[in-house]
């Protein structure tokens, strides 16, 4: 559930529904997800997503500090194992 961007009103936050009170659309970047920009696909993702589970096309590239994260978290993966 969010709320409403134009009356402040509690809502679904399924993109594209609509505020029963105001009848405004309510659309993905409302509720922070995007859209996949492959022609054809449209799926609404996280914003955090890297690549579409739908059709994998790249969303965006991963950040320095993002790949160091993954990486960190794989070794104290494997360290915690031992």
């Amino acid at each position: 559930m969010i709320r409403c961007p134009k009356c402040n009103k509690q809502i679904s936050d399924i993109p594209g529904s609509r505020c029963p009170r105001c009848k405004r659309k309510i659309t993905s970047k409302d509720v922070g997800h995007i859209v996949c920009p492959e022609p054809g696909c449209n799926a609404v993702l996280p914003k955090s997503s890297v690549y579409c589970p739908k059709c994998g096309a790249k969303i965006r590239s991963e950040g320095i500090d993002e790949k160091v994260n993954k990486v960190m978290r794989k070794i104290e993966k494997i360290l915690e194992s031992l």
